[in-house]
């Protein structure tokens, strides 16, 4: 059984709303009929297996072709529309792409190699064909979702049915979904957590509304209203953007259930904030990887205050270990990294065998991601391994600078790194965008009345904004590069 199959087996006649886009509304029966149309075509045009790429912005024809693909037995690669025109070379040749879907926007600016498919034009044939449950197996690869590419170059993650699946499957049940739900989406789908948002919606027959601008926050929120959406969901650049630059506490946000938060960390202080602005939703903290199909880990609603700083415990059907290095369970206050495993946890990288063997190991994902666990067995991101800051004989995480800095009123936004020291290796560096007035000194009395000396400031530079990846994840390696906002 395929996600696909799923959706439609009881819903493939359905006149019920399932995407709402600007003016427009499908219902599930109309998007079945395109999905049958994409995959009546690539199943004349393609071969199972080959990749096909999704150049194509959030809208109807991104949902019926990314559909098309897992139903048809081809790869789904959905493409980074922010980035194409430098990215779509490297996406070819690593993972040998053999054609593109792509919408009128992008279809004339992409060359002639690999092949390319004009969406519109398939979309004009009609399906003529009733829902027919396919025979692909769930080990068989259903997509390549590609990384956020913050520390290098993207890997291309391989996703099979089964992730696909059992990853869904389990959001739907911890977060109750019903086919009442109207999820506001502003997220890309290119990026593993707004896809998972089409999955979950689908499954659990509610519908979607596609909201592609958010660079008018208030527009979003406004539509929020009109739609009556009943979930909201963000990574933290997201919620840092509505609480700032939006009148978000004045707004009508009553159809809200849910606030979900994932794809970073947001500190304590920015999350009491939101909730307060979102009185009647209840905003639920999530933690995940692409190389986990989307999520991982949830903090139930009732622990949201207290348990506040926490990524929960594991969803359904996936059992979290933070383990030393030994590979051994930590106790409590120790910290180790996280490692997952489950049915959704993806087989490894495409055509990257090293870095499939340093990730996956006897089944579990090794996240990379350093945490410490209470004595109810909650977990607490403390950083990226790789984010760690050496400063003399001090190793330590940028999250409790952060979270300290992120307290201070007027303050918007902030990221730390460390920079090279000449004489403690490194040091700390505190890059913050906030309202005018703050100070340097501000910031730097604030962390020596509450933080070890070793762990203040040595410099705190102002930007307009951070530099954020198409993901909205803050790109740390620009401000350690030492070039950015010059």
């Amino acid at each position: 059984m395929t996600l696909v199959d799923l959706i439609f087996k009881n819903n493939g006649e359905s006149q019920r709303i399932c995407v709402i886009e600007g003016k427009n509304e499908y219902s599930y029966k109309d998007l079945f009929e395109s999905v049958v149309s994409i995959q009546n075509f690539l199943e004349k045009n393609t071969k199972r297996g080959e990749r096909i790429g999704i150049l194509c912005e959030n809208g109807f024809e991104f949902v019926s072709s990314y559909l098309a693909c897992f139903s048809s037995g081809v790869v789904a690669v959905p493409i980074n529309t922010a980035t194409y025109s430098s990215e779509l070379e490297y996406i070819k040749t690593n993972c040998q792409l053999q054609a593109v879907l792509a919408s009128s926007r992008f279809y004339g600016g992409m060359g002639d190699s690999p092949r390319k498919f004009l969406i519109p034009e398939i979309l004009k044939q009609k399906a003529g064909r009733v829902y027919e449950p396919s025979e692909i197996k769930g080990d068989e690869l259903a997509g390549l979702m590609y990384t956020s590419g913050s520390t290098g170059r993207p890997n291309a993650v391989k996703i099979t049915h089964k992730n696909l699946l059992a990853n869904t499957l389990s959001i739907v049940q911890y977060l109750q979904m019903k086919d009442t739900d109207r999820v506001m989406a502003s997220l890309p789908f290119y990026y593993c957590y707004g896809a998972s948002l089409m999955h979950m919606t689908f499954v659990s027959g509610g519908s979607i509304v596609i909201n592609n601008r958010f660079m008018f926050p208030q527009k979003v929120v406004d539509e929020i209203a009109q739609r009556k959406c009943t979930i909201f969901a963000g990574v933290p650049s997201t919620y840092k953007i509505l609480m700032n630059r939006s009148r978000l506490a004045d707004s009508d946000t009553s159809s809200l259930r849910y606030a979900l938060q994932a794809g970073g960390r947001l500190s304590p202080t920015d999350l009491i904030r939101l909730q307060k602005m979102l009185p009647e939703a209840k905003v639920i903290v999530m933690y995940g990887q692409t190389e986990a199909t989307a999520r991982l880990s949830y903090l139930p609603p009732e622990f949201f205050n207290s348990k506040i700083g926490s990524i929960g415990k594991g969803i359904p059907g996936v059992e979290l270990q933070v383990v030393n290095e030994q590979g051994k369970q930590v106790e409590v206050g120790e910290v180790g990294e996280i490692r997952a495993i489950g049915d959704n946890i993806s087989p490894g990288y495409w055509n990257r065998p090293e870095e499939t063997k340093n990730t996956f190991r006897d089944g579990w994902l090794c996240t990379g991601d350093m945490a410490k666990i209470d004595e109810d067995g909650f977990i607490y991101v403390v950083g990226r391994n790789k984010d760690f800051i050496k400063a003399g004989g001090n190793r330590f995480s940028a999250v409790e600078i952060e979270d300290t800095i992120s307290s201070f009123d007027g303050v918007d936004n902030v990221a730390v790194v460390g920079v090279p020291d000449e004489i403690l290796g490194e040091c700390v560096h505190a890059f913050v965008v906030s309202k005018a007035g703050v100070s340097e000194g501000d910031i730097i009395s604030l962390c020596r009345k509450k933080l070890p000396s070793y762990k203040v400031p040595r410099k705190v530079t102002f930007l307009n904004e951070l530099p954020l990846n198409a993901f909205g994840k803050v790109q740390k390696f620009r401000l350690k590069e030492g070039d950015y906002g010059k």
